[in-house]
């Protein structure tokens, strides 16, 4: 892959110190960093990007920026909520993780029925973990890669394959090529 990718975290960050900034910052330092810094991919998340004095607006900018998003649906949070509506807006993909112990019926039903990893940040697991997002985060990357290169279009597609004639090219027939 040329293409250096971004992708953009989604969780409930919380206050400094607090138990949901801990557990935030625990999946994103040992499960998410290791993965995306292995595959070269660039990785924010909302409380790193201070571009301008409103919030709202740093995470919408890094949404619409990210070639696609990890969003933590483990404990409900409307912010969680409204960036992935956002991203799913957007056409962004998007791969969901949920703890290990989060019931994935107390998700909302439209996310519940989604595909999600599972993880868990203890030591017995957190090579799986890993793994699993791994696997989640590669099978991403290989479909932006194919993304990039396929044709925007059908017509670009069928345009990719004519090549223009020679002006003394003769097509089978005898007959000249028209000329504008």
């Amino acid at each position: 892959m040329d293409k250096q990718y971004s992708c953009f975290f989604i969780s409930p960050i919380g206050a400094a110190g607090s138990e949901v900034n801990l557990r935030a910052n625990e999946v994103y330092d040992l499960l998410l960093i290791p993965v995306l810094s292995r595959r070269n991919v660039r990785y924010m998340r909302g409380d790193e990007n201070a571009s301008s004095n409103h919030i709202g607006m740093d995470v919408i900018q890094c949404v619409q920026e990210a070639d696609f998003c990890i969003v933590d649906v483990s404990y409900p949070n409307c912010n969680v909520y409204y960036e992935l509506g956002l991203a799913d807006a957007l056409k962004k993909p998007v791969i969901l993780i949920k703890e290990d112990e989060v019931d994935a019926a107390t998700l909302p039903a439209d996310i519940a029925s989604r595909k999600y990893v599972s993880y868990s940040c203890t030591a017995a697991r957190i090579r799986q973990s890993r793994a699993d997002i791994d696997a989640f985060v590669d099978h991403y990357l290989q479909a932006l890669a194919a993304a990039k290169a396929a044709p925007a279009s059908p017509t670009e597609a069928g345009m990719a394959r004519l090549e223009p004639a020679e002006p003394s090219a003769k097509p089978a027939g005898g007959k000249r090529p028209c000329r504008p």
